[in-house]
């Protein structure tokens, strides 16, 4: 029931409804002022890197951030670095240290069952939307689909 009633919503009918901007940065754009972008937009768990025009470049996951910040808590970071040494990494890193360079991302004419398979596919929760020119217009989450799904699965 669920597939069928998303099959037919796009794409753009259902992003905005819960992020109305999604977090973009540069790739120049310092960590300290990362997290501020994040924290200043938490209805959100991804920032997207975008360069002058706003064409998607890359994509950082909350998840990535803090495993870049504490590689001590993670599994691939279990190799012991020096703690004055990690401060000052942190000090000099830069949104292109920790982005994704190949970022998966939907258009607003795909439909929302397409963007579920995106998502479910690269593990992620949310995915940016695109437009022809891979402009960042928008950002479409797992809330807005659920809210999809109870909009219109009575139709």
């Amino acid at each position: 029931m669920a597939e069928r009633v998303l099959a037919r919503v796009k794409v753009r009918e259902v992003r905005d409804s819960v992020v109305k901007t999604p977090t973009t940065v540069g790739a120049d754009c310092p960590l300290k002022k990362l997290l501020e972008e994040i924290i200043g937009n938490p209805v959100t768990r991804h920032a997207y890197v975008v360069d002058e025009k706003g064409v998607l470049t890359g994509s950082i996951r909350l998840s990535a951030l803090l495993g870049f910040m504490f590689p001590y808590l993670t599994r691939e970071g279990a190799v012991e670095r020096p703690v004055l040494g990690f401060l000052r990494d942190l000090e000099a890193a830069r949104a292109e240290d920790i982005m994704n360079v190949n970022p998966a991302y939907v258009k607003d004419d795909m439909t929302v069952l397409d963007a579920i398979r995106v998502m479910v596919t690269e593990g992620i929760v949310e995915v940016p939307v695109v437009d022809d020119g891979m402009r960042v217009t928008g950002e479409i989450n797992f809330m807005e689909i659920i809210k999809a799904y109870l909009l219109h699965g009575d139709k």
